[in-house]
């Protein structure tokens, strides 16, 4: 068989699953666990009583999670075509997990107790504008679009793509019909004056109309 032929361990195929499960432990398990050491509570604000929107982001995010690891779970125990194991686009695509799961820990902790996976209606948290927050309004859910879109790269797969586009929908849902009209309902023009002038997902782009 030629080079070109050739088939091997694949590196970046085990990088890439060793970052997205570094990603999970960092900004979910070990994150749970400061909340719970902080407040005695992990945050998490999930219950049969979320509405059908929530519900439907919650099942599209959790498959684009699972799907995304799936795909990284293949690459890693699966050979790869010599050529494809020293891409530099690939390796591009395991860096932007690595940054992806500190652009999360670091907003996650930005948001300190009033972090939350999840929400309800009968709670009242801070309204967070600094750190992180002072750039984009969701930046936990940017992190996890390119923790999602670096998987897609590094693993180069179909999975891979179908479970970022599904993630990413997900979050949409979730963000967009979800969390900002509770926030609008929790905090008012506050939060509607913060979001005029801070982006969605990513700097300037996303504001809600000024009323």
């Amino acid at each position: 068989m030629n080079k070109r032929g050739q088939r091997g361990v694949d590196p970046i195929g085990s990088a890439t699953f060793i970052a997205l499960v570094g990603y999970g432990l960092l900004t979910f398990v070990w994150r749970s666990v400061v909340q719970w050491r902080r407040t005695r509570d992990t945050g998490f604000r999930l219950s049969k009583d979320i509405s059908p929107n929530a519900r439907v982001s919650s099942a599209l995010m959790t498959a684009g999670s699972l799907a995304g690891l799936a795909a990284a779970t293949r690459a890693a125990t699966g050979p790869r075509r010599t050529s494809d194991q020293t891409s530099p686009a690939r390796s591009l695509g395991v860096g932007l997990i690595f940054a992806a799961s500190m652009i999360t820990y670091r907003s996650q902790l930005d948001l300190g107790t009033s972090w939350r996976i999840g929400v309800d209606e009968r709670e009242r948290t801070d309204l967070i504008t600094i750190g992180t927050f002072s750039l984009v309004r969701n930046p936990i859910f940017s992190g996890m679009a390119a923790a999602a879109i670096g998987t897609a790269i590094a693993v180069a797969s179909p999975l891979s793509w179908v479970a970022a586009v599904t993630l990413i929908a997900g979050m949409e849902i979730q963000v967009r019909t979800v969390e900002e009209p509770y926030l609008l309902r929790t905090h008012g023009q506050a939060y509607r004056a913060y979001a005029t002038r801070t982006g969605r997902f990513v700097p300037a782009v996303g504001h809600l109309p000024a009323m």
